[in-house]
């Protein structure tokens, strides 16, 4: 395959996942990585939320979440978009070299379905891994055997097993690989038993091996965790019309299955790929199990399934194909950073509650305690901590299934909400406006209570403290949020004028509830 066709492609997968922050995780990574800096140490429990107070947590991605904080430190937001951008371009470029045989022409031809699920290609240590994984798998392509493949393997295990916990991708994927080339089973599982090992070397030792597992049991259908989580929901939920049927889960799932149909008509086309099925199998039954299994699935199997498929007629024309979906692509990506050039998606995090809350937020030993939605929890953590506690955030490893489904009974149980409110003492209450849906169920019930009173509103979040909290410093009658309302309103008619007549009657109907 040409070297420009590899370089496209993968500058393809690079303008793909270049697109703001919307992966609310990135922040408690961030936090993560400016606590251990601090502190001095790895985190053995979680400091960020008061319903884990002092639980042990195997803290993963410890490797990860230093680099990103550095990296913010040197750059802010842009530069973790440029960082995990070009991380999905090398990704892609990694995993077409361990395939040289691939076709370019039906390269370009796959990558609509790359651009279908690119929302996926989201700012998390997935890349990373997906990366060292593709490092081992082209040391084995280069180096078949000897000292450099043994070394090569090892530290690019060391450093997966430090960044993210589908470290055991590593040996499983490396036996795989091994039993489609028909190598010696002998030394497969040699191999493979020495990454197992070499993996043990992190903070958290041989405790880490639990760890996947867990996240794998919370992938299978039937829990609240696989049912309820957006990334987790099976892609099987697009097509039947589930509850996250919508128009980019439904392109995803399409592409998912297109590149099914492909990989069965090829094994039944051709004998010769019949040996793939030992990894296309596998990969092809995780990203069907969870959303975010696509990523993972199409960088393996793109450059797999363009070795098989017949040189097409129209071979001399795959440059301009390609030069039309790249720009179809640089149009696309580009709509973010011409309407507003802006790093962090909007309206999604709660930058102005975060704002409001550090200015008002009394200080003490102990931090306030504030409940959020999940998605807006971690944001608040890296915002302010160590000055608040959140209830939950992205980490839910660390909760079990029945406190998550009390969690998600909040909208539609205020009874059971005020009374955990109580129970544990919190003074703010940051409520999700409109993304995601359903908790605007709530502001009514917390409007008629009379032990809380809304202090903030903008287009992201609704703020509400406690009355009677000592700990809070505020004397603000209902015109301050209605000046809340007045100054997001003009913010966002100056970021983002094509949207003013939909949020222009929104905003209205706000302040006439007010």
């Amino acid at each position: 395959m040409p070297l420009i066709g590899v370089l496209l492609y993968a500058l393809v997968w690079a303008l793909a996942a270049c697109f703001p922050l919307t992966d609310s995780d990135i922040w408690w990574h961030l936090a993560s990585g400016r606590d251990m800096l601090l502190q001095g140490h790895w985190l053995r429990q979680d400091p960020f939320t008061y319903s884990a107070a002092g639980a042990s947590w195997i803290n993963v991605h410890w490797l990860y979440q230093l680099v990103l904080y550095d990296v913010n430190n040197w750059g802010g937001s842009g530069a973790l978009v440029a960082l995990h951008s070009l991380a999905w371009g090398v990704t892609a470029w990694v995993w077409v070299r361990t395939e040289p045989k691939a076709n370019f022409g039906w390269l370009w031809l796959l990558l609509p379905m790359v651009l279908s699920a690119h929302f996926l290609f989201l700012a998390r240590p997935l890349v990373f891994t997906l990366l060292l994984l593709g490092l081992q798998r082209l040391l084995v392509v280069k180096y078949h055997r000897g000292g450099r493949l043994w070394l090569g393997l090892g530290l690019c295990q060391v450093v997966l097993a430090n960044i993210q916990g589908l470290f055991l991708l590593g040996p499983i994927l490396f036996v795989l690989f091994g039993l489609r080339d028909r190598q010696s089973l002998k030394i497969l599982w040699a191999k493979a038993l020495y990454l197992l090992v070499v993996s043990g070397l992190n903070p958290a030792g041989p405790y880490l091996w639990i760890y996947p597992l867990r996240l794998l049991r919370r992938l299978l259908p039937g829990n609240s965790f696989a049912s309820n989580v957006s990334e987790n929901v099976s892609p099987m939920h697009a097509l039947v019309g589930g509850a996250w049927n919508g128009a980019a889960t439904l392109w995803q799932a399409l592409g998912l299955l297109v590149c099914t149909g492909l990989g069965l008509w090829i094994f039944w086309r051709e004998p010769k790929s019949r040996s793939m099925l030992w990894v296309w199998g596998p990969l092809l039954t995780l990203a069907w199990l969870a959303e975010r299994n696509i990523p993972l699935c199409y960088a393996i199997c793109l450059p797999w399934i363009a070795c098989y498929m017949p040189t097409p007629s129209w071979h001399a024309w795959s440059r301009w194909i390609g030069g039309v979906i790249l720009f179809a692509c640089l149009v696309g990506q580009g709509q973010w950073w011409f309407a507003r050039p802006d790093a962090v998606a909007p309206f999604r995090f709660p930058q102005g509650a975060s704002l409001f809350i550090a200015r008002h937020a009394g200080l003490s030993e102990d931090p306030s305690r504030v409940f959020a939605e999940i998605r807006q929890s971690g944001y608040l953590t890296w915002r302010l901590y160590p000055i608040v506690q959140t209830y939950v955030d992205g980490r839910l490893i660390l909760r079990d299934e029945a406190f998550f489904n009390r969690y998600l009974q909040y909208p539609t149980h205020p009874q059971e909400f005020f009374a955990d409110l109580d129970r544990d003492s919190v003074e703010w209450v940051v409520l999700p406006v409109a993304y995601p849906p359903g908790w605007d169920q709530l502001a009514p019930h917390i409007q008629r209570n009379p032990c809380w009173q809304l202090v903030f509103l903008d287009e992201c979040s609704w703020v509400y403290v406690r009355k009677n909290s000592s700990r809070a410093a505020l004397e603000i009658e209902k015109i301050s949020v209605q000046d809340s309302i007045r100054e997001a309103f003009q913010a966002r008619s100056t970021a983002w004028p094509f949207y003013m007549k939909r949020e222009g009657e929104y905003w209205l109907g706000r302040a006439m509830f007010l």
